[in-house]
């Protein structure tokens, strides 16, 4: 992964969780080189869940970026960010 100078663009938004969600895959409004870029994940709600429902990972490309989560069982809310560099 090669960063350039300077931050083209950011993309934040948030995604919900239901219960016996596991992945959500979330389309970015423009697309983003992904060899350029890199995406934040931060956890908002789901007080009750397990510690082991609080670990999400996300895969990112041009155009989606999929968020999961270890696993299911209380509902959730994550925070994302897309930060691309030129």
């Amino acid at each position: 992964m090669a960063f350039g100078v300077g931050i083209k663009s950011i993309q934040r938004g948030t995604q919900d969780f239901a219960t016996g969600d596991t992945t959500k895959t979330i389309t970015l409004s423009t697309e983003v080189d992904a060899d350029k870029a890199f995406s934040l994940i931060t956890r908002m709600t789901a007080a009750d869940a397990a510690p082991s429902q609080y670990c999400f990972h996300d895969v990112l490309s041009d155009t989606t970026l999929v968020v999961t989560r270890n696993t299911s069982g209380s509902t959730a809310t994550v925070k994302y960010q897309v930060i691309e560099f030129y």
